[in-house]
C-alpha cells in the first residue's frame, strides 16, 4: 500500500487537528508535515515542528489509521 500524502490524511479527518487556526497557532503549515509508515499496516505517523517566534519549540506528532475509503482516525501511540 502506498503511503498517503498529508493532504489525503487531512481530507479524511474530521476535527480541529488540521484546521487553519490550529496550524497557525503552532506556526505550522500542511507543507511542514511529514508522513511516515509504521510497523503496523495501515497506520501512519505525521510529524511537524512547532515554531514560536522563529524558534522550534517542539514537535507535533500523531498516529493515523487508514479506515479505507479515504477515511483516517487518530489512534493512541500505544495502540499503533
Amino acid at each position: 500500500m502506498k503511503k498517503p500524502s498529508i493532504y489525503q490524511i487531512k481530507a479524511g479527518v474530521s476535527g480541529h487537528y488540521f484546521e487553519r487556526k490550529t496550524l497557525k497557532f503552532f506556526g505550522q503549515t500542511l507543507k511542514s508535515f511529514s508522513v511516515y509508515k509504521t510497523d503496523k499496516p495501515g497506520v501512519y505517523r505525521t510529524a511537524a515542528p512547532m515554531v514560536c517566534r522563529g524558534r522550534n519549540v517542539g514537535i507535533s506528532s500523531a498516529f493515523w489509521k487508514d479506515e479505507g475509503g479515504g477515511l483516517f482516525t487518530k489512534v493512541n501511540e500505544e495502540a499503533k
